[in-house]
Formats: C-alpha cells, structure tokens, sequence
C-alpha cells in the first residue's frame, strides 16, 4: 500500500476516504484548519484529468441545496488536476435507512431536486448510487 501523502498544495490530508479509477478522494485541511474534501487525479494523465476537470466545471454552476458544492480547482506540482468540495457531515444514505419510512421518502425527493437541477441544466448524474448519496441525520439533509 502506498504511503499517504502529508500534503497536496496548500491543503494537509488527514485521510484517504476512497480511490475510483480515475481520482482519489482525501479528506484535508484547509490552510485555516478547515476540513474539506480533494479530488484528485490518480495520475498525470490526460484522461484522468480531463475527467476531474470537467466534473469541477460541470458541479460550479450549481448553488443547490442537494448539490454539494465545489471550489479551488487547481493543477499540482506534479501535472495532476484537484478540485476541493465543502465537507458534508454524514454517512452515505444505504448506512442511514433499512426500512421504509418518511424520512426515507423526504430523502428520496431531496435527491430527485438534486438530480432535477442536474437535468434542467442538461446534464446526467452518471454515478448515482448510494454511496454517493450523504445524508445528515441531524439536519435531514442529503446531498449529492
């Protein structure tokens, strides 16, 4: 297993939170201490930053309360594109619900405003599952 970096740019990583076949997710600081979320490519190619960098553009036109946001794209040292994503409190909704319920159902229309955003503006969330669907229980609010 490689070994975490202690940095990437101006953000420190406190942890890896998962790895796709184009990015790695951290969870790091900000220079202020604040805990944010990097998307990073794996490596510098140009598939993989492609794909970051149209993510970063396609999640920057949206203020939507299911939308998570996203802001500080940048290019590492190394030729690899990152974004940063505000860090949402909660757990992916498949870890929060077994049954059906009604907070179940009010996630499930927070969701569908998510993606009806997405679609009005004519685009197609292409990796909608549920782990990428957080949910705060505190606030009873999920975001994509």
């Amino acid at each position: 297993m490689a070994k975490l970096p202690k940095h990437i740019q101006k953000y420190r990583i406190t942890q890896k939170i998962e790895e796709s076949n184009y990015a790695i997710i951290y969870e790091v600081n900000d220079p202020d201490g604040k805990p944010v979320v990097l998307k990073i490519a794996r490596e510098n190619k140009a598939e993989y930053n492609e794909l970051i960098t149209r993510e970063f553009q396609i999640l920057a036109q949206f203020k939507h309360p299911n939308i998570v946001p996203v802001f500080d794209y940048d290019i590492t040292d190394d030729g690899r594109a990152y974004f940063i994503l505000e860090y949402i409190i909660g757990k992916s909704i498949n870890k929060c619900f077994e049954d059906f319920s009604e907070d179940f159902i009010a996630v499930i229309i927070q969701v569908i405003n998510g993606l009806g955003a997405f679609h009005n503006k004519g685009f197609i969330h292409s990796d909608l599952k549920p782990e990428h669907i957080l949910y705060n229980i505190n606030k009873k609010k999920a975001v994509l």
